[in-house]
């Protein structure tokens, strides 16, 4: 089942091939729900995912067609309706159906899917490759934005071609910026760092969660640093993974939380 500007679906073809969608002018938001044995659902941190999403469609001058409320309880009937316990909910806006070109049309598009998933609690650490190759600009605003992933995808699909889970992207100032899926955080001789959002990354909502609850210093990082870090992880808000080797060097697999 899919929500789609309004209305439930069995039937997820419901995007229109004319939808801007197509030109990359769209946002989105991954969040996490569970649903308890009592049938209630947790969306976690769907607030803020909600405002992110808004933050974001700001940015590229979409509106955003539907409340907090309405997408968030659209989000749980979908939930409940479904066989399982972990679920990513991704919410959608795009700036909707129009003529060729690049006009705003007068009604955007918002949808929800809804995809079962394993208990992030038992998320396996992972291999990643420090990506020299595909660099994302540090001034590009799009590499803020939860919006068109064709280099993070491409720079993945390269890595597990030689046999890594992941990849660390860098910047065009050669400072590492996310995973192809997260933001980073390593330990750095027992100091804990993520990237800045100016070097060109995204404000990841687990990112944000994690920078109030523990001593953790944005600042710039390099391949170096992450190298001869002491402990590193991808985060993201479908759970937080341990990297066990950077480009095939060993690394202790520790707690962050």
């Amino acid at each position: 089942m899919i929500w789609i500007n309004g209305q439930f679906h069995e039937d997820p073809h419901q995007i229109s091939v004319f939808d801007k969608i197509n030109l990359g002018m769209t946002v989105f938001t991954t969040m996490l729900a569970q649903k308890k044995e009592e049938g209630n659902v947790m969306l976690h941190n769907g607030r803020a995912h909600y405002a992110r999403l808004v933050r974001h469609a700001t940015a590229l001058r979409i509106p955003v067609p539907y409340t907090e409320n309405i997408l968030l309880e659209s989000s749980g009937k979908i939930v409940k309706k479904m066989e399982g316990e972990f679920f990513a909910v991704r919410i959608q806006i795009t700036a909707g159906e129009g003529v060729r070109g690049l006009s705003m049309p007068e009604q955007q598009t918002a949808f929800i899917t809804v995809s079962p998933i394993d208990n992030p609690a038992n998320l396996q650490p992972v291999s990643v490759k420090i990506e020299r190759e595909i660099v994302l600009l540090a001034a590009d605003p799009m590499n803020k934005i939860k919006s068109n992933y064709a280099y993070r995808a491409m720079a993945r699909r390269k890595a597990a071609a030689e046999g890594f889970d992941d990849v660390l992207m860098m910047n065009d100032m050669n400072a590492i910026t996310s995973s192809s899926v997260g933001n980073v955080i390593l330990k750095l001789e027992g100091v804990y760092k993520t990237p800045p959002i100016k070097d060109g990354v995204i404000d990841g909502v687990r990112r944000a969660t994690l920078l109030k609850s523990m001593d953790i210093r944005e600042a710039s990082v390099s391949s170096t640093d992450f190298m001869f870090c002491d402990a590193a992880w991808i985060v993201n808000s479908l759970g937080i993974r341990a990297i066990q080797s950077i480009d095939g060097v060993a690394k202790p697999i520790e707690l962050l939380l």
